[in-house]
């Protein structure tokens, strides 16, 4: 993928190149490159983007595929692109879970790494801010991402969630907080809101909404797509 042209992925839907989170040597160097930051820098809190795989058929290299085969006797390769094969063998109600235990697999490679770095900011600054940009929906975040948002929180894995709650529709913010509010604790969840596609009017007035809903920061996306970078910072509390 290094060899292909940026504009070509984004032309196909493809955000980058990713690290697999599923190689124990990415994992550990993921970690040292947060221990080297806290080592050096005087931080309040280290952010975690792109903790997630980018979309759902992705994840099969070497590392994955052989772990997942001791796991369950099973190729994912195998079970994701030659179903019928796999349930003559097995049967439709088997393979469905062989299906689902790949997805929570991939997911269990995304949390190890979440908890990796929560492991260094403990042991290097216990009182770090630990955050993490999700996908607001649980069910997609899980089945297409792999990240097991809500068990981050519950685990005590990450201090804050910051859900990407980048619709330029009130309804949309409305729905996506109200869901929120019934899955994590409030004081947990950092509403994500784009002011890269939208008004700083229209930005505030979901934040005012979120806000009078009892979440407990707000998370803004992002701070170079604001007018006049800070002055558009103080002019969006000001509107607030």
């Amino acid at each position: 993928m290094l060899d292909i042209p940026y504009r070509h992925l984004l032309k196909v839907g493809d955000e980058g190149v990713f690290l697999e989170p599923g190689n124990r040597r990415v994992v550990r160097h993921f970690g040292r490159v947060v221990d080297e930051l806290i080592s050096t820098y005087s931080l309040d809190g280290v952010h975690l983007d792109y903790v997630r795989y980018p979309k759902r058929d992705v994840g099969y290299s070497p590392v994955m595929r052989a772990g997942f085969q001791r796991l369950t006797g099973f190729d994912p390769i195998q079970v994701n692109y030659y179903p019928e094969a796999i349930k003559s063998q097995v049967g439709s109600e088997e393979y469905a879970r062989i299906r689902g235990e790949w997805l929570r697999f991939k997911a269990d490679q995304v949390t190890a790494l979440v908890r990796r770095v929560r492991t260094v900011t403990r042991n290097r600054q216990p009182n770090l801010i630990l955050s993490v940009a999700v996908k607001p929906d649980p069910t997609e975040a899980f089945h297409r991402h792999g990240q097991d948002w809500i068990r981050w929180v519950e685990e005590d894995l990450v201090d804050v969630v910051a859900p990407m709650m980048y619709s330029t529709s009130n309804r949309t913010i409305q729905k996506q907080g109200a869901l929120l509010s019934t899955l994590v604790p409030r004081h947990r969840v950092w509403p994500g809101i784009a002011v890269y596609n939208q008004s700083l009017d229209s930005a505030a007035a979901k934040i005012q909404t979120l806000k009078d809903m009892g979440f407990d920061g707000i998370s803004i996306f992002s701070y170079n797509s604001l007018p006049t970078g800070s002055q558009g910072l103080k002019r969006l509390n000001r509107i607030r």
